[in-house]
This record gives structure tokens, C-alpha cells and sequence, in this order.
């Protein structure tokens, strides 16, 4: 049956090329070594049906995506349309699917699988004190969750701190973005664990069962000056009691911890020729490296999100375009500011946990293949 024959087939694509149509007109400025300065003068000009034309064939092409771009890119090398077609290719071969929204209060959510093929969770509460300059000035909480693998939520609590850590007072107090490192484990950001009010990075145990934080244990570098650290990433294990972590992006730098002394090091780092102010968002063990998703910022403004490969060696080799989780979906506020704190492979799809403007949390779905193939050498 092809998609002249088959109306819902032939509304799918329609909608493909719309929600292509959209991330254009509405891609975030400015976009480093973007294709499209101006898209608006772009998609005005005579060319705009034949692109929508190309973009129809494109999603019709019943073999994969990756071979449908190189057919195309051979067709059209020689015209001057194909930095516009290619982006709208790369737009394509990886379209991004709304699963659900998160009905649980608050932002900043990750996950980890769990028993039975469900997923335990923990999502981030903030409590803004309304006295300016009486620290401190926001307390911040987990609830913990349980989904099934429809990603329904089965039951939540919130956690009560049970630690018996010192709690320095600061401009804020409690934990922060948490990523699962496993079922009652997650590491983390903190404040009031640091006498010198830089937030820093913690590894907490939580009990479900008992609705309880039973730790929390600041980490230290001593190979890199006091500074505030947020947004380290779990990468692999190593040993028992040694672990490998993403410190920062552009610079790429990795860091082992030593979980009995609580102590961090050194252990590799990259640059690149890209000169990108990026925070580290999620990471994703893939058949032969890591996928890695970063977010683009200019101090506290968001710009988008970009892909990353790295191989085995936690070497740097390829990035995508810039994108945004959130831009295709009319049904979503608009996005200006996105936090993907989970990224788990599902069969053939990645599922991505964002945080949108920090209030909602949602679900999407990406293919993995058609990421990868999307991706050029960094």
C-alpha cells in the first residue's frame, strides 16, 4: 500500500514535513555554523515548493534514511538548494516523538531502570522563600517515583533526609538535579555541603521503600581549582570502587572517582576546534562509544541542544546539528530552556527525559540510527 492509497500513511508524512517546516521558521538565533542565516528569506523564495516537494519524497522513500540521504544528496550535489536540503534531511532522519508529559510536580527528572521493566525515578522540588537576603533563599527536595514501562506512574513519595551530613547555611539548602547511577543511587548537586557557598557534586543513596535520603557525600578534585561543578555524567564503571564521569563539555575533560575516599582525578581530556559554552546534559553507552547530549548557553540563555559521539576511548568524533526537543509540538508551552537529565535505549529508540523551562517534564522518543547518521566529524 503506498501513502497515495493509505490516508493516515499520507497524514504521517504531512505532518513530517510541517513539523520540519516549524523547527525552520523557529530555529533559535544565533546558531554557530548554521545552514540557515535567514530562513525566513529562505522558505519566501521560488524554491520553497521544490524543497517541499524534496522533503515529500524524502519521508516516502520506503528504504531507511540513512541510504534515502545519500540518494538524495547525490541527486542534488550541484544545486545551490543543498545546504537547505541537507539540513531539512538531517531534520528528518531523526524526527523527534512527544511520548507523554510527567504528571508528577517539579523539574529536572532522571531515571533508571528498575525490577520487572520498570523504571524507579527521582524529580527535583524547589521552594522559593519569598524574603530577599535571609538565606536561605530556596530549599530544595526529591520526590521519588516508580513507572511502568508504558511510563504510567505506579507510586511517588517524598524523600526525607535522613543523613547525618553537616548542612552549611547558604543561599539555598538540599539536594539538586539528580542523575540515577542506579536503583538507590544518584549523584548530584549541593550547596550546603560547602562551607564557601559553590554548589558541588554529591553522591546520594536513597532507600524507596522508606521514602528516605540515607547519604550524602560531597566530591573533591584536588587537581582542579575550588570552582562550582554541576552536571557530571555517569559514563561506566571501572572497577568496584572506582567510576569514569563527564566534567565538562568543550573542553571534554573525564574525571575517576574513588567512592571510598570520595576523592576525584584527572583522567582525560579533549578539545576541539568548536568554541561552544556548553553544559552537559545526558549520556548514553552505545554499541561502539557514547552518545552524548549537550545544551548551547550564553550565561543563562539557552540556545539549543546538539548531539555528540565519543568512542570507546572517550575520544570526541562526531556532533550534530543544533535541535530542540521541544520546538515540533504545538501542544507544548514554548521552549526557552531545555534540561535532558536521561537518555535509556529502548530496542531501537533513545528515550530522552527533558525538562522544559524548569516546570514540566517530558518524555520523547528518537531513533538511534537515524541520530548516528545525522552526525558529522567533529
Amino acid at each position: 500500500m503506498s501513502i497515495f492509497t493509505c490516508p493516515s500513511a499520507l497524514r504521517r508524512v504531512t505532518n513530517k514535513i510541517v513539523s520540519a517546516l516549524r523547527i525552520i521558521t523557529n530555529t533559535p538565533s544565533p546558531l554557530p555554523h548554521h545552514p540557515l542565516a535567514d530562513p525566513q528569506s529562505v522558505l519566501s523564495t521560488s524554491r520553497m515548493p521544490l524543497l517541499a516537494l524534496l522533503c515529500f519524497v524524502h519521508c516516502s522513500i520506503p528504504f531507511p534514511h540513512s541510504r534515502a540521504i545519500r540518494f538524495l544528496e547525490g541527486c542534488f550535489s550541484l544545486l545551490p538548494l543543498r545546504c537547505l536540503l541537507l539540513h531539512f534531511l538531517h531534520i528528518l532522519s531523526y524526527m523527534i516523538s512527544l511520548i507523554s508529559q510527567l504528571p508528577i510536580h517539579g523539574f529536572n527528572a532522571t531515571i533508571h531502570p528498575y525490577q520487572d521493566g520498570k523504571y524507579v525515578g527521582l524529580i527535583r522540588i524547589s521552594n522559593q522563600h519569598t524574603v530577599r537576603g535571609v538565606y536561605p533563599e530556596a530549599t530544595n527536595s526529591f520526590t521519588s517515583f516508580v513507572l511502568d514501562s508504558s511510563l504510567n506512574v505506579l507510586q511517588s513519595s517524598l524523600l526525607i533526609d535522613t543523613s547525618t551530613r553537616t548542612i552549611h547555611k547558604s543561599w539555598v539548602t538540599g539536594p539538586e538535579d539528580p542523575r540515577l547511577i542506579g536503583e538507590n543511587s544518584a549523584i548530584i548537586v549541593t550547596c550546603d555541603t560547602s562551607p564557601h557557598w559553590k554548589p558541588e557534586i554529591s553522591l546520594l543513596t536513597f532507600d524507596i521503600s522508606q521514602s528516605t535520603i540515607t547519604s550524602i557525600l560531597p566530591i573533591s578534585i584536588p587537581d582542579i581549582p575550588r570552582r562550582p561543578q554541576k552536571n557530571w555524567l555517569f559514563v561506566r564503571q571501572h572497577d568496584p570502587v572506582h567510576s569514569d564521569f563527564l566534567y565538562n563539555s568543550f573542553p571534554f575533560v573525564f574525571v575517576r572517582v574513588h567512592f571510598p575516599t570520595q576523592t576525584a582525578r584527572i583522567l582525560a581530556q579533549y578539545d576541539t576546534s568548536h568554541n561552544f559554552v556548553a553544559h552537559n546534559g545526558a549520556i548514553l553507552p552505545i554499541h561502539d562509544g557514547y552518545l552524548l547530549t549537550i545544551r548551547i548557553k550564553n550565561g543563562y540563555n539557552y540556545h539549543h541542544s546538539r548531539w555528540v559521539r565519543f568512542d570507546k576511548d572517550l575520544v570526541p568524533r562526531a556532533i550534530s546539528e543544533p535541535f530542540l526537543f521541544s520546538q515540533q509540538f504545538t501542544n507544548q508551552p514554548s521552549a526557552t530552556y531545555e534540561m535532558c537529565m536521561t537518555l535509556l535505549q529502548r530496542e531501537e529508540d533513545v528515550l530522552a527525559v527533558v525538562s522544559v523551562n524548569d516546570e514540566d517534564v517530558f518524555f520523547y522518543s528518537i531513533h538511534l540510527e537515524q541520530v548516528l547518521v545525522s552526525l558529522s566529524p567533529i
